[in-house]
């Protein structure tokens, strides 16, 4: 089990996941019908979904 300093760090990284993720769809609203926009979205969402595999699951079950 993580220490507190551990558990801190992953949520507030999980956070911050979580704030990209919601810029990304506001983002890709904006930028309808602007291809390079909605390509580029779709590839920083993917992103997003691994970070939080990685991080924000973690985050959660140490919760």
């Amino acid at each position: 089990m993580p220490d507190e300093a551990t558990r801190k760090r992953l949520q507030d990284m999980k956070q911050k996941i979580d704030h990209i993720e919601r810029l990304a769809h506001e983002l890709r609203n904006l930028g309808q019908s602007v291809p390079v926009v909605e390509q580029n979205v779709l590839t920083l969402l993917s992103t997003v979904y691994v970070l939080k595999f990685g991080i924000s699951d973690v985050a959660e079950i140490n919760e």
